[in-house]
C-alpha cells in the first residue's frame, strides 16, 4: 500500500520510531526517515544548524536522502523552501513521537503546513517581513 513512500520527520533524538518530534524542521538535530512499505528507518544528523546564531538550512542536511514528504510540528520559510522547491509536501502534525506521526499519516489525519509569508533574515534572527 505505501510501497517506497518515505517520510522525513525532524526529531530531537536518534531513537527511531520512539524519537520525539522537534518543534521546528530546520533546527532539528536529526531527521528520521521512515519507509512505510518496508518499515526501514534511517536517521540523518542535521549538521547545518549553527548554534551561535540559530541559522539553519534544514534541507542541506537532507541533500543525499530520498523522501516523499516531510511530517513536522512546525517550520519557517527558509527551512522548507528547498524541500518545497522539489515538489515535496510539508505536512503538519501534533504527534509527540515518530510512531504517532506515522500512524496519523496512515490514518489521513495530517494537513499541509501553511506556507509562511515572506521571510527576512535580520541580525541573526528569523522574522516575518514587517513583523517580529
Amino acid at each position: 500500500m505505501y510501497r517506497r513512500l518515505t517520510l522525513c520527520v525532524p526529531t530531537t533524538t536518534a531513537a527511531g520510531l520512539a524519537s520525539h518530534l522537534s518543534p521546528h524542521f530546520g533546527t532539528a538535530p536529526y531527521y528520521t526517515l521512515v519507509e512505510l512499505g518496508s518499515g526501514r528507518i534511517d536517521v540523518v544528523a542535521n549538521r547545518s544548524v549553527q548554534p551561535a546564531d540559530g541559522h539553519c538550512e534544514g534541507a542541506e542536511a537532507l541533500e543525499c536522502a530520498a523522501f516523499d514528504a516531510v511530517v513536522c510540528r512546525g517550520a519557517n520559510g527558509p527551512a522548507t523552501e528547498g524541500v518545497r522547491a522539489h515538489g515535496i509536501p510539508v505536512l503538519r502534525t501534533d504527534a509527540g513521537s515518530v510512531a504517532e506521526a506515522v500512524r496519523a499519516f496512515r490514518q489521513g489525519k495530517l494537513s499541509l503546513l501553511a506556507q509562511p509569508r515572506a521571510w527576512n533574515r535580520g541580525h541573526g534572527l528569523m522574522r516575518r517581513a514587517g513583523t517580529w
